[in-house]
């Protein structure tokens, strides 16, 4: 007897709600080091904090309070004419008039600065020194992780997004999916071919498939939404405008087709969720036969 179809890339929140890591299965060959991915979090948080300092919050904020403060003192100002003449208020609110109007002009003062120094770092090509060697570390981070996940060359793989499966528990034993403000997770992985095996990588984890076990695809006709965009072109641009998708008040992207992507291990069936907007390149790769109209 066949078992409940499972899903390649899970993430299971039965344990930790926060958990982003994919679920090992028996196609699962490689995973980088705890050394590796603590060294690879620690990098990408320390270029984090960089980059905002790099971008002068300190002096933004600054200039907000500033015309923030200013603008309420005056329109306060404003509000008392009614109750008095202009020149008695003047009379008795000139120093805060002035302090109004002074500290409006300073945070506009401010913001001009910020955007100025802003075009400068955005036209200049040398980054700060500590942000310069922040970066090479998270590139040599990035080759050992590749060592580590035995990767190929960047011209041999393809980058696909897919629609992971996070989950958790029932109390009858099945599972439950668990979506985030009623979106679905995007997220990117890297295909390559193998011989006769396709290779799948998050640069957590491989994932090795004998195209054998590849059984074909269903394609999914529902309404669905997603929060991020990932593509550098726009949704609804170019390439992606024939898929007529949609962004919502909150600011989700709302889509309507996707395919299963159905794989096989002895009993067990697995499944790929792939949305529409980057089939054509899954089956590029894989070439997997529609099972449309297939129980």
């Amino acid at each position: 007897m066949e078992n409940a179809t499972k899903h390649l890339f899970a993430v299971s929140l039965a344990e930790n709600k926060k958990n982003e890591y994919f679920d090992d299965t028996p196609f699962t060959t490689a995973r980088i080091s705890p050394a590796t991915r603590e060294a690879r979090e620690s990098g990408t948080k320390e270029l984090t904090k960089m980059m905002v300092k790099s971008m002068k919050l300190p002096l933004l904020l600054g200039g907000y309070v500033l015309v923030g403060l200013g603008l309420i003192v005056l329109l306060g100002f404003l509000k008392a004419l009614p109750d008095t003449d202009f020149m008695t208020a003047l009379s008795n609110g000139k120093w805060l008039l002035i302090g109004g109007a002074a500290s409006a002009a300073m945070g506009g003062i401010l913001l001009l600065i910020h955007k100025r120094e802003q075009k400068k770092q955005d036209e200049s090509e040398d980054l700060p020194d500590d942000m310069d060697e922040s970066l090479n570390s998270l590139e040599a981070i990035s080759r050992r992780i590749k060592m580590e996940l035995d990767h190929p060359d960047d011209e041999q793989v393809t980058g696909i997004e897919i629609l992971p499966y996070r989950y958790k528990p029932t109390a009858d034993g099945d599972t439950k999916e668990v979506l985030n403000s009623g979106c679905f997770e995007n997220t990117e992985v890297f295909f390559w071919q193998e011989g006769d095996y396709l290779c799948v990588t998050d640069y957590e984890c491989v994932q090795k498939l004998p195209k054998a076990s590849i059984v074909g695809y269903y394609t999914v006709d529902a309404k669905y939404k997603i929060s991020y965009w990932w593509k550098d072109e726009e949704f609804n641009k170019g390439e992606y405008a024939r898929f007529g998708i949609k962004q919502d008040s909150e600011g989700n992207y709302k889509l309507h087709t996707y395919y299963r992507v159905v794989i096989r291990e002895g009993e067990d069936r697995y499944e790929i969720r792939v949305p529409a907007y980057d089939f054509d390149k899954f089956q590029e790769i894989v070439g997997a036969a529609c099972l449309d109209g297939e129980v």
